[in-house]
């Protein structure tokens, strides 16, 4: 029996594609979509209308649904023993809201650090969101591993290149690497609190900066929770354009890790050609949309600007000449077999794995779980389109390079098809006003990491709540067995093929 069949064994509602399930016996519907093979693709906590509520969102293939569990006395039947990452889903509930889940006794701090004051929980609607708090002087207690040469090697949070706060505690026996413990949140924002407090204009300016790197998926899937709150339908011309912008985010952010990953195992010239092919697509977002990372693009039911047949021209040509300068970079580093080798057998994610940690994207496909939101949960112009899913087998560096590899070939082709098949007509839907909307609604989008999910609760035009699931949440969790067991000197290739957001996590 899949999801589908369960759920219709259930009273439940259909609301734009997800079917709201109505049951006095949640744990029996999540037993059920366990035995399914379905997929918990976000848990969270919820104060809605006075009633503590926990709140499952289940996935497979064409099918979501969502159940939901009351809190009482600030208490809940864990699913930890159901769905292994609930694990952490649990663990985020208890730092914000406080709630405890009963019979997962592993809920040790996630969100919050030792210096963060005890008892005190930011999605709480008593707690202020410009508090200013105490710091406590407590020790953060790591894992020790014992034995006869081993021994610690503390990274980060600081590191030598120009990137995100990340602590990563090595536990090694000679290079081998025993255990690695990463201790993220370092840059915690409060950005789910900032939702509930800024002022309704700045709604799509907080979405594009979740995670910089992803502005154009992120306020998608912010701007698409929204209209399906107020009943929008996105011009066509909008819907083609949002995709062709998807892409070329999709494009930017894949040439240049892929360039990186080929500088990580010793070939600096992948590395250079990956940052040339970045700089080439930014600069050509810039000329698209007037920003580099495509900020300031998307609006409720539709988009801010209208590109003439010039620019759509120009686009045109310049995807088609970049189809041929990225061939010639990957044909290049096909024939470096020192590249190749490195890649091989290094930091391998085992499908039963990547299943049990909910990973999503390029490092759940290059592990044989076939996913992609565009394939089975199309929005705006995806859904005239048939999406290629690149899926490898192995799940080791070598995957999930080819699945990149393979994703910017698909981007392109969606790019020119769309292009060659522009929809005319207006851009946006004019006069919308969030003044008297109110509702709730899941926006999901394919960001070049994987699914990103919004969700979004509005009353009387302001956020009530908004919870937030980049991909990195899942998968910065899956990538600890995945380095287990390799050497020390891998860490830096194997954290690189993943390239989690450290911003997109830290919430």
């Amino acid at each position: 029996m899949n999801l589908k069949e369960i759920i219709e064994k259930y009273e439940y509602t259909d609301i734009n594609g997800i079917s709201y399930i109505k049951t006095d016996d949640t744990l029996s519907f999540i037993k059920k979509a366990s035995e399914a093979n379905a997929r918990l693709s976000l848990m969270f906590g919820e104060i809605d209308d006075d009633m503590n509520v926990i709140k499952y969102v289940f996935d497979q293939e064409n099918t979501i649904c969502e159940v939901r569990q009351n809190v009482i006395n600030n208490e809940y039947d864990s699913i930890y023993n159901i769905f292994f990452n609930a694990v952490f889903f649990e663990k985020e509930i208890h730092d914000m809201f406080g709630w405890v889940a009963i019979g997962n006794d592993r809920l040790t701090p996630l969100v919050h650090h030792e210096n963060f004051p005890k008892n005190t929980h930011p999605l709480q609607k008593e707690f202020k969101w410009n508090s200013q708090l105490e710091w406590e002087n407590n020790e953060r207690k790591f894992l020790e591993v014992e034995g006869k040469g081993v021994f610690e090697i503390p990274v980060g949070p600081v590191h030598a290149g120009v990137i995100e706060p990340g602590h990563f505690r090595f536990s090694l026996a000679g290079e081998r690497i025993l255990n690695i413990e990463p201790m993220l949140w370092f840059q915690h924002k409060g950005t789910e609190k900032l939702f509930e407090n800024i002022d309704p204009s700045k709604y799509i300016y907080l979405s594009e900066r979740i995670s910089g790197d992803t502005s154009v998926s992120h306020a998608l899937a912010y701007v698409q929770a929204v209209e399906k709150i107020l009943n929008i339908e996105v011009p066509k011309r909008a819907q083609a354009i949002r995709v062709i912008l998807s892409e070329l985010e999709r494009i930017y952010n894949h040439v240049n890790d892929i360039g990186f990953i080929g500088q990580d195992t010793g070939f600096g010239v992948a590395g250079a050609q990956g940052m040339r092919l970045k700089e080439l697509v930014l600069i050509q977002c810039e000329k698209f949309t007037g920003s580099r990372v495509m900020r300031n693009v998307l609006s409720y039911g539709g988009i801010t600007f209208n590109p003439d047949n010039e620019k759509l021209n120009s686009l045109n040509k310049f995807i088609t000449e970049f189809s041929k300068d990225y061939k010639e970079v990957i044909d290049m580093t096909e024939e470096i077999h020192t590249m190749v080798s490195r890649m091989e057998k290094c930091g391998i994610m085992k499908k039963s794995v990547a299943i049990a940690y909910g990973t999503v994207g390029y490092p759940a496909r290059a592990s044989g779980v076939k996913t992609d939101t565009r394939h089975f949960h199309p929005y705006d112009a995806y859904k005239n389109l048939s999406i290629n899913i690149s899926i490898e087998h192995i799940g080791d560096v070598r995957s999930r390079y080819m699945v990149r590899v393979h994703e910017v070939y698909e981007s392109l082709s969606i790019i020119l098809s769309l292009l060659d098949n522009m929809p005319v007509g207006d851009v946006d839907v004019k006069n919308i006003s969030l003044n008297n909307a109110t509702g709730s609604a899941y926006g999901i989008t394919e960001g070049w990491r994987g699914e990103i999910i919004h969700y979004i609760s509005i009353k009387n035009g302001k956020i009530t709540r908004a919870k937030i699931k980049d991909p990195s949440f899942s998968n910065w969790q899956a990538m600890v067995p995945t380095i287990n067991g390799n050497i020390i000197g891998d860490f830096p290739l194997i954290n690189k093929s993943f390239n989690l957001s450290y911003s997109g996590n830290d919430l």
